[in-house]
């Protein structure tokens, strides 16, 4: 046999062989089923016989054994080289001879190096090691060093077995000044140096499960590739490998762990002895208190130190006021004495209202009194902190109290802190003090998932301080004219009103800060003390950079006071930067010092800044004072993140000089860094949703990321910036970017890549149809995003998704389907402690409740609701609660109470700026209005509510206007507005919709003498209500069916409503006095036609007494028109000239053309009757 010519056939032919496998087949049939032409299939079967690798049979030909299992081999050999092959985009950095078998790359998962791929492999890497019982690294490079930096804190020897080989020389090259290898040897983590390759690898294992990493580090785009294995023969080879190193090199960790313990902190001598915290932790923001600390950090002015917030040089030099509690007692000392008592402490409260200043009293305290150390973070002063090894070892070194003070510790760059603190919980020596805001305390979920973290947060003890009282401005004021010398002509009462009235919303201790201190006008001498109010301070220095700066010094102010409001720091590079991307350099500093943006810089590089409650107003006013405001920040924003993209950028930057943090990120990890700025930029557009402007769109930014930032944050920024459009009111804008960011995953990387950004866009569009009242496509999509986030096991998203299609069923008027989703959010919050989205769902259940008239259990999920959002400070929560309570109350009879609590909804939505609830709440005030009876009041606010969002047409407020203006007598636009509320409901599938604008409708058509259409739309609203179960407009439909029918003189069909709605209120809730009312009267209406005079007397006059104690003044107009004319019939002058003129009067109050005719109509027929005729 020629073997190479039978080899050369049957690969050729292997398709023939695989398919006679399976059975004989004639050649013809093998035309059909290969799609060969018969030619084709003749020289095949020809070459196989001539080789031997198939033989004629009864029904046509079959496969030689030989050539079975040749095929067999074959294939397996194609799915082998696939995967060697496939593993070119990982592994082709690797000279030829390293040791990296076949083994380790058949049956692999491949990421190949790219933009942004080293963190996403190393996030991916990492969240594994987190999980597993043993870990074996191999680490041969200073980039592989720097992931291992990375997992300091998921790597625990205590827990774990962790086994690490280093590199020799690379382990030469550090020694012991690693922090985290001598914390990890510390630990009892094994440490061998070893003569590497030039590979990463992981050997993880969780009982029998393993799983094999390598990482290949690709110096031509400055990232890793990965491959992940789970294979049995990768699992034996990482394990002979790394066996195999063992057995040969030098072990280090007994070195490590002498060098660890050698490196002890002694403060057993007094203040003095700590000299500062381990580098690493200084780049993260942490210091020492110190005399040395004091010594190179003067104080401020009063009056800087105040604009910028104060620091620890300012609280020494004694700037603070004491807060103090309700009982005068001073929370600085409570603090202290539940710190000394081994209770860790967190100071909580809205924005400006003084936490970090009560935090830097009481770590001032700490370290005047000698009560042990103290290291601080500030916020916005330094990187992330992920030093959580290093912490944790300088922490167990100390031989004396130490107290940690972490500034806005909730936030995503501070809350490792909590796993460091909890671990130490119970530690005499150890006492953390941190400050957060109250929304983000009580939002658990911002907390690394671990439920023990949650309990030790929850068991901190929370000190929440509020604006200051009166006795707190007057020691404020006291404070700054004993420094200044400047008397103020005010009291600390004066201050608190002035404080109350003021229009921004911020902080209170901001705000008294401002009213007192701030020289007015910065462009006048430091002496003047005339104070203005806040807005007009903003606008002042606004209006003065326009007039005098350069385009560059703009950028450069709205780059400082964007970056301020998200809290980040403002690097001396950042302005260096805005400096150099113009044609010529400019000094943009000094004009933002002259003009109070910011102050001098810190020894970090880092400038100080207004408070960023000031900082927030000025980007908001810029949209109105300065139109391109969102172009200048994007250019400056641009220029930032050339720092991150640039080298020789960066380079030109820093030869300018770099003393600060950001240099060293940079040269780290410069992508890591532009993903963690730029998610703080997008971190404050969710928050604050007039700032969408300076977002722009997904393929028109602001400021371009792709070529700064990781392929995931890119992705994650475009689902955000659509989130941000439609939370502005832009909902058509926002559905296009969600698309925009969908389409660009899926063109360019795999959708599995990308998950959860993809699943986010998804239900994000489903989110906004439903808006648009496309139901069935809005479900659609939310449940293919939540099969991508059951696949994800990601609870919170499942509980998002299942809170959307609640809302949708609740729009179908589906409740009991709507309750059993939002009923599975509710758990799914409760378990990952996501406290706004738990109020979020109980409010919902409260929505389903109270659609269902169930508004007894709808006001106790309000409730509940209502108070988790009050903890959290979740603001548009307690408006939608408001909102929900109006209901509840109303359907009790307090219409008054509820149009408060409506008003009270509608307050917050407009500080907002939120104009979709505010369209809600000017909808629900002109039906409330409409319930009271006052038709000018409702008219105005839901022709305001449908004016709000002119892409928004929405039938409930069109319904509303339609009965207003009906009453009002404008019967044609009403029936417009009815019929376009109609179209609409029907185009959205809501049913309750069109059975309530189909009743109004038919109201329209009676009074203008069109029976049977009346009769006809009655009729549908009736049935439609009974099929929803929705009693009460059920019953309200059949009376005025019934009052048709009266008209009509068919009485026994009036008898029939009648009946009807007895027998509804005899097995429902729904018999308000109101019902009661409108029941009188058609009843009493019924006894007038049949002749029954006595009875229908008896009837209106208990219709008019029932009616006098209503709210509703249309209501009562209508009530005393009716008996009134009644009693004109029957010679009763004086009881039909009072009830009509009591009516008359009422209807012109209110606005009711239609009953002040009817009234004034009667009474001229009374007058023209002759006296006695």
């Amino acid at each position: 046999m020629d073997e190479p010519a039978t080899l050369s056939v049957l690969t050729k032919r292997a398709d023939f062989i695989a398919e006679l496998s399976r059975r004989p087949l004639e050649k013809r049939e093998m035309v059909d089923v290969l799609g060969y032409s018969r030619a084709t299939v003749n020289r095949a079967i020809r070459d196989l016989e001539e080789a031997r690798l198939v033989k004629p049979v009864d029904g046509g030909y079959e496969p030689t054994l030989a050539a079975t299992e040749a095929v067999q081999t074959y294939e397996t050999f194609l799915e082998r080289e696939g995967y060697i092959l496939d593993s070119s985009d990982v592994v082709h950095p690797l000279n030829h001879s390293e040791e990296l078998p076949s083994e380790a790359l058949v049956g692999a998962e491949f990421f190949a190096a790219g933009e942004g791929c080293t963190e996403w492999n190393a996030s991916r890497l990492r969240e594994e090691i987190e999980q597993v019982e043993s870990a074996r690294l191999l680490v041969s490079s200073e980039e592989g060093l720097l992931l291992l930096d990375k997992w300091q804190d998921a790597l625990k020897p205590q827990e774990q077995d962790v086994e690490l080989f280093l590199d020799e020389e690379l382990y030469a090259s550090i020694r012991t000044t690693r922090q985290s290898l001598t914390s990890l040897a510390a630990e009892g983590g094994k440490v061998t140096t070893v003569d590497s390759s030039d590979f990463f690898v992981a050997l993880l294992g969780d009982g029998d499960e393993q799983v094999v990493y390598v990482l290949v580090y690709d110096p031509e785009v400055g990232e890793f590739g990965a491959l992940r294995n789970e294979t049995e023969a990768a699992i034996d080879w990482a394990r002979g490998f790394l066996d195999r190193l063992d057995g040969r090199f030098q072990r280090v960790d007994d070195e490590l762990e002498t060098a660890y313990l050698n490196d002890r902190v002694d403060i057993s001598n007094g203040q003095d002895a700590v000299e500062s915290v381990p580098q690493v932790l200084e780049g993260e923001g942490f210091i020492a208190l110190t005399e040395q600390y004091f010594d190179s950090h003067e104080p401020r002015a009063l009056n800087t130190a105040l604009r910028t917030g104060l620091s620890l040089a300012d609280v020494r030099e004694g700037h603070a006021i004491e807060r103090v509690t309700a009982d005068g007692d001073s929370l600085a000392e409570q603090i202290l004495s539940t710190l000394r008592r081994g209770r860790d402490c967190a100071v909580t409260g809205e924005p400006g209202n003084g936490k970090s200043t009560l935090c830097k009293v009481v770590a001032h305290e700490w370290y005047d009194r000698d009560l042990g150390a103290v290291i601080y973070r500030e916020s916005g002063r330094g990187a992330p902190f992920e030093s959580l090894a290093s912490l944790r070892g300088y922490l167990r070194r100390v031989e004396r109290d130490v107290l940690v003070v972490v500034e806005d510790a909730m936030r995503p760059e501070a809350n490792k802190v909590f796993r460091i603190a909890e671990e130490f919980e119970g530690w005499d020596g150890v006492h953390f003090l941190f400050d957060a805001r109250e929304s983000e305390w009580n939002e658990t979920r911002n907390l690394p998932v671990d439920a023990s973290l949650r309990e030790y947060q929850q068991d901190i003890d929370e000190i929440r301080l509020e604006s200051p009282d009166g006795g707190e401005c007057q020691a404020f004021m006291e404070k700054y004219q004993g420094t200044t010398g400047r008397e103020l002509q005010t009291t600390g009462e004066d201050l608190v009103v002035e404080l109350e009235g003021d229009d921004a919303t911020s902080g209170g201790m901001f705000l008294l800060a401002h009213t007192v201190c701030l020289s007015a006008d910065p462009l006048v001498s430091d002496d003047s003390i005339t104070p203005t109010r806040l807005i007009e301070d903003v606008q002042s220095r606004l209006n003065a950079l326009v007039d005098k700066g350069s385009r560059p010094v703009l950028r450069a102010a709205m780059l400082s006071q964007f970056l301020n409001v998200t809290e980040m720091p403002l690097h001396e590079e950042f302005f260096h930067a805005v400096s150099l991307d113009d044609s010529e350099e400019v000094d943009v500093v000094a004009p933002l010092k002259e003009y109070g943006l910011v102050f001098e810089e810190n020894e970090r590089g880092t400038f100080l800044s207004v408070h960023n409650q000031w900082s927030k107003l000025f980007v908001e006013e810029a949209l109105e004072l300065l139109p391109d405001s969102p172009e200048l920040f994007g250019e400056a924003v641009n220029s930032a993140l050339r720092l991150a993209a640039d080298e020789s950028f960066r380079e030109d930057v820093t030869r300018h000089g770099s003393r600060g943090s950001l240099a060293r990120r940079l040269k780290a990890d410069a992508t890591k860094w532009a993903d963690d700025f730029v998610q703080g930029l997008f971190r404050v557009g969710e928050e604050i949703h007039s700032l969408a402007p300076y977002y722009g769109r997904f393929d028109d930014p602001t400021f371009e990321i792709r070529e700064s930032c990781s392929p995931g944050v890119v992705y994650d920024c475009g689902y955000r910036r659509a989130k941000i459009l439609g939370r502005s009111g832009k909902m058509e804008e926002s559905l296009d970017e969600y698309q925009t960011v969908i389409g660009s995953i899926y063109r360019t990387w795999s959708s599995d890549r990308f998950s959860e950004q993809l699943a986010n866009c998804i239900a994000g569009v489903g989110m906004g149809l439903r808006y648009q009242g496309w139901f069935d496509a809005a479900e659609a999509h939310v449940r293919h995003a939540l099969r991508i986030h059951q696949a994800q096991d990601n609870r919170v998203r499942v509980g998002d998704c299942l809170l959307s299609l609640g809302q949708i069923a609740n729009y179908r008027s589906q409740y009991d389907e709507a309750a059993q989703y939002y009923g599975g959010a509710r758990d799914a919050f409760e378990e990952t402690g996501a406290r706004e989205k738990l109020s979020n769902a109980l409010g919902n259940l409260a929505v389903s409740h109270a659609d269902r008239g169930n508004y007894d259990e709808a006001e106790n999920y309000a409730r509940e609701s209502l108070e988790i959002r009050r903890e959290i400070g979740f603001d548009l929560g307690i408006a939608q609660c408001y909102n929900l309570l109006a209901r509840a109350v109303i359907s009790r009879g307090e219409t008054r109470t509820g149009l408060e609590y409506h008003r009270d909804s509608l307050a917050i939505a407009m500080d907002l700026g939120n104009p979709e609830w505010k369209c809600t709440e000017l909808s629900n005030l002109g039906r409330t209005s409409l319930m009271l009876g006052h038709l000018d009041d409702a008219e105005k606010y839901l022709r305001r509510g449908l004016d709000v969002f002119e892409d928004r047409d929405d039938a409930n407020t069109r319904y509303n206007l339609a009965r207003t203006l009906r009453r009002k007598g404008k019967r044609n636009e009403a029936k417009e507005h009815a019929e376009s509320g109609l179209k609409r409901a029907e185009t959205v599938e809501d049913r309750r919709g069109q059975a309530r604008c189909r009743h109004v409708l038919g109201e329209i058509a009676r009074t203008g003498g069109d029976y049977e259409a009346a009769r006809e739309q009655f009729s549908a609203s009736i049935a439609t209500f009974r099929e929803l179960g929705l009693q009460g407009p059920e019953v309200s439909s059949q009376i005025a069916l019934g009052r048709l029918e009266v008209d009509t003189g068919n009485l026994d069909a009036a008898r029939d409503s009648v009946q009807a709605v007895r027998k509804r209120l005899e097995t429902g809730d729904s018999f308000d006095e109101g019902t009661e009312v409108a029941l009188l009267r058609l009843r009493a209406a019924l006894a007038r036609e049949a002749g029954e005079t006595s009875e229908a007397r008896r009837l209106f006059d208990e219709a008019e007494k029932t009616a006098a104690g209503l709210d509703d003044s249309y209501m009562k107009a209508q009530a005393l028109i009716d008996s009134g004319r009644f009693a004109a019939k029957h010679r009763d002058e004086t009881k039909a000239e009072e009830s009509l003129r009591r009516g008359l009067r009422i209807a012109c109050e209110i606005g009711a053309e239609p009953l002040e005719q009817e009234a004034a109509g009667a009474l001229n027929a009374i007058e023209e009757v002759p006296a006695g005729d």
